[in-house]
């Protein structure tokens, strides 16, 4: 079992404006546990709860201005379930992902102009938002480069391909479903795989929408039996094709129980 704190600062643009700017500061809390099911199945559950502050700034050529900010509480759930298996002599992972996050929006406040007439302090209220998402990955590693005595693996790829079902996160309430790919590069740098560079690709369709993420980070492990964990990350996201971001995560992981 154990406990997380993250952090992450995201800056956007919102495709549609001559000018945009979207800013998004979230603190979450994360409780999670896992268990060994068996030597090749394996279970978890987690939940997060955390505060998400927004702010924008649009602007078009016609004199259209619009300022505001909100406030939100973040709550999501989820459970995992992983199971391996060997064909022609390579390891195959397999997962069952469901997750269900929702927001609880505040009033929203607003300043607006367009043709010379000025709106300001105007407040908007927002229906909760709530998504659920399944994800059916199936996974493999691949080692590029080993140390020669030790025979640790310095340099690995892990490449999944699946199926992805989630609903929409404001117009449909029934499951649309579509693919995801995901290439994720480590680089250790300790026999013990207590520093490791990553470098990670996600490409996600579903119902014609597309979303890009690629994520630069590192992953600091800590403590007696290094099971404390720093992860700083930076997330360049094209979600929807609408909203571009770019986000500095930083996440603390601290296990309850260490067995």
């Amino acid at each position: 079992m154990g406990i997380g704190i993250i952090k992450s600062k995201s800056d956007g643009n919102l495709y549609g404006f001559d000018n945009s700017n979207l800013q998004i500061d979230t603190s979450e809390i994360i409780i999670y546990a896992h268990k060994n099911i068996s030597e090749s199945f394996r279970g978890g559950v987690y939940t997060s709860f955390g505060d998400v502050d927004y702010r924008f700034d649009f602007s078009d050529s016609d004199g259209f201005y619009l300022t505001g900010k909100t406030e939100s509480l973040r709550k999501t759930y989820g459970l995992i379930l992983t199971g391996d298996f060997y064909l022609n002599d390579r390891l195959y992972t397999t997962d069952f992902i469901y997750n269900y996050g929702k927001e609880k929006i505040d009033q929203t406040h607003l300043n607006a102009s367009y043709l010379g007439e000025a709106k300001n302090n105007l407040t908007l209220s927002l229906n909760n938002i709530a998504s659920r998402r399944i994800s059916l990955p199936l996974s493999t590693t691949f080692i590029l480069d080993k140390d020669n005595k030790s025979e640790a693996t310095i340099l690995s790829a892990d490449m999944s391909i699946g199926a992805l079902c989630e609903n929409s996160l404001l117009t449909m309430n029934e499951f649309s479903c579509g693919y995801q790919l995901n290439v994720d590069l480590e680089k250790y740098f300790n026999q013990n795989y207590k520093d490791i560079f990553y470098i990670n690709y996600i490409y996600e369709s579903v119902d014609k929408w597309n979303r890009e993420v690629v994520s630069l980070g590192m992953i600091n492990k800590l403590g007696k039996n290094n099971d404390i964990e720093i992860s700083p990350s930076i997330d360049f996201n094209n979600q929807f094709s609408s909203i571009q971001f770019t986000s500095f995560n930083i996440g603390f992981y601290f296990p309850l129980r260490y067995q």
